[in-house]
């Protein structure tokens, strides 16, 4: 049937009693970095899904009760450990916790979690969608231009903001001076109007 795109996963019996089924769920096409996209949610909450439609149709003695994860997207795929736990972890606990009703709504909810995960923070290069803005009081802030929110990407909290990143002389005259926060910036939330 040609290649197994990434997001499908499939059972198939290994003839081995002590591990009777392997679950196939790519996270790439072809060996290449993977780091900085969802893949490893899409192959995991495949994986799980194989898993369902496998023991729906299995009878007691040929289901699946125990699964062994690798840690998809971790060797060649470079994807950090932080952000293969984050991603493999949503889609268990989406697996776990299924919604009754599918709308807009859950449907930007559930993106907006993947998203949270780093799933889009590549973690060995610059990230693109990072922006660092100057917030007030000398200190800098990085957004991420996608959300629009707080980066969280653990590279820019180390790296790329500067709390108190300014420094005062004092100076024997008088010589008044007033520094102001920039409202818009105080939610963490960056306010494009």
């Amino acid at each position: 049937l040609g290649e197994q795109p990434v997001g499908s996963a499939f059972v198939i019996e290994t003839g081995n009693s002590q591990h009777p089924w392997l679950v196939h769920a790519p996270t790439m096409r072809v060996p290449l970095i993977i780091d900085g996209t969802d893949a490893v949610y899409n192959a995991t909450r495949a994986a799980l899904l194989a898993i369902f439609q496998h023991n729906k149709s299995a009878g007691e003695g040929r289901k699946i009760k125990s699964v062994v994860f690798p840690a998809m997207g971790a060797g060649c795929g470079q994807v950090s450990p932080d952000s293969v736990a984050r991603q493999m972890k949503l889609a268990w606990d989406g697996f776990i916790n299924c919604a009754s009703e599918i709308n807009w709504q859950y449907a930007s909810a559930r993106q907006d979690a993947v998203f949270s995960t780093t799933a889009y923070c590549p973690s060995k290069a610059l990230c693109p969608n990072a922006r660092t803005e100057y917030i007030g009081f000398g200190d800098y802030r990085t957004y991420c231009k996608k959300s629009g929110n707080t980066c969280i990407s653990p590279r820019h909290q180390v790296d790329d903001i500067y709390i108190g990143a300014h420094s005062h002389t004092v100076s024997p005259s008088t010589y008044p001076h007033s520094h102001y926060l920039n409202t818009e910036y105080l939610s963490g939330v960056k306010n494009d109007v």
